[in-house]
């Protein structure tokens, strides 16, 4: 996993009780684009480990929990 990823997903653990908007997540990474970071954070929900709100300028992200209950089998490798 990328370091941009991996950034991204500490910002949103920190911030786990509600969703944040791709300005407030860029305001918190320094020097990367914000290209890079919607790449980033499209690759995640596709990954399954962020949801996703909204569409357009409203949308907003948060992270999941659900990434272990869909790949159970991948469960005993975090543990």
């Amino acid at each position: 996993m990328k370091q941009l990823s991996i950034d991204i997903l500490r910002i949103m653990a920190s911030n786990n009780d509600y969703y944040l908007s791709s300005r407030e997540i860029e305001n918190k990474l320094e020097r990367v684009s914000k290209r890079a970071i919607l790449n980033e954070l499209k690759l995640l929900q596709t990954l399954k480990r962020i949801k996703i709100l909204g569409k357009s300028s409203s949308t907003v992200y948060k992270i999941s929990n659900n990434y272990f209950d869909i790949y159970e089998e991948l469960r005993y490798i975090y543990q």
